[in-house]
């Protein structure tokens, strides 16, 4: 087997470097979006209280929102502002955490009860 790579690299090398190369950034992407399933299928992860390190795409994903409701919830932008902390958010607005973990709770509940009304769930 390595005696036919061997002859490939001396032969064929610009296929192979293309080859081995599209594999791996196959494998890379096949590699995140696995480790993203996982992460976000552990109910750890799901409807957390806010913290002031979490980002609004973190935010938007474990409460299965959608992100222009998270960004009218939390009164940014969408798409949503580079490296923007949860603690960036609430010292802007000059609310606390627990009032706006309970309004994306309270959205959460509405956007859920709309997809399953729409048989989306």
């Amino acid at each position: 087997m390595f005696a036919r790579l061997r002859h490939l690299w001396a032969t064929r090398r610009l296929p192979f470097v293309v080859f081995f190369g599209s594999l791996a950034v196959a494998l890379w992407f096949a590699g995140n979006f696995v480790a993203e399933v996982i992460y976000w299928n552990d109910p750890r992860h799901r409807n957390q209280a806010l913290e002031p390190w979490m980002t609004p795409r973190y935010v938007q994903h474990s409460y299965a929102l959608r992100p222009k409701t998270v960004a009218e919830v939390l009164g940014i932008d969408h798409p949503f502002p580079a490296k923007i902390r949860m603690s960036d958010i609430v010292a802007a607005s000059g609310q606390s955490y627990d009032a706006l973990t309970e309004e994306l709770r309270s959205r959460a509940a509405l956007e859920k009860a709309e997809r399953k009304a729409r048989g989306d769930e």
